[in-house]
């Protein structure tokens, strides 16, 4: 049976493991998008250098 200390304890931790993992998931996406942004420069310069 568990204590009230114990399911708060329990609510804390589920609440700093979900705010951990929406930072590692805000994280990858910024990550993400800064290797498709530069992905894409490198493929846009690379199209302009084979037109000329």
């Amino acid at each position: 049976m568990a204590t009230i200390s114990n399911d708060g304890e329990d609510a804390a931790r589920r609440r700093n493991a979900e705010a951990d993992y929406r930072k590692k998931l805000l994280n990858h996406k910024e990550l993400e998008s800064r290797v498709r942004s530069s992905c894409r420069s490198k493929v846009d310069k690379g199209k302009t250098d084979f037109r000329t």
